[in-house]
């Protein structure tokens, strides 16, 4: 729920001051854009995926001038990142490990209440090698959410082709 307000408080700012004529906080705003990237980051690492994507559309709608409002968004989102990278390696981690290899198994293989699979596997499961094994069920359990999550994309993409 928080990640939620995050992200929609980020798109606010964003774009709240391109709809402006003039604002006299609008470097706050764009570290506080990256704040909000960087907060996320904290949560779960797969945002700096969704980070980079915000700020590549960002940029490809908008442009990188002024400089230095651009240059902060991305600072404050950096050093959120290096400070997780940071307390991973601190921790004995790895840079970006979390421990979200339980949710993808869960995802992949369902919820058995009779079975329950222990830390040990949980630990020694990867999402590369069970794409490796077998690519058709990966491919089959993730489409239906891909197709999901696509058709939001749509619409923006046929505006942006109409304003172009």
């Amino acid at each position: 729920m928080v990640r939620r307000r995050l992200l929609l408080l980020q798109f606010f700012l964003l774009w709240k001051n391109h709809f402006e004529e003039q604002s006299e906080h609008a470097q706050l705003d764009f570290i506080l854009v990256g704040t909000s990237l960087g907060l996320g980051f904290l949560t779960r690492t797969h945002v700096i995926v969704s980070a980079v994507a915000i700020f590549v559309s960002y940029f490809l709608l908008i442009g990188i001038r002024p400089f230095r409002s651009r240059v902060l968004m991305v600072g404050a989102f950096s050093f959120f990142v290096v400070l997780q990278v940071i307390v991973n390696l601190v921790s004995g981690h790895g840079m970006f490990e979390t421990a979200q290899a339980f949710n993808i198994y869960k995802f992949l293989y369902g919820i058995d209440p009779t079975y329950s699979p222990t830390p040990t596997e949980i630990e020694s499961f990867s999402l590369i090698s069970e794409i490796t094994k077998n690519q058709q069920a990966f491919f089959a359990t993730y489409w239906i959410p891909f197709k999901f999550l696509i058709s939001f994309a749509l619409i923006p993409f046929a505006c942006f082709l109409f304003v172009s």
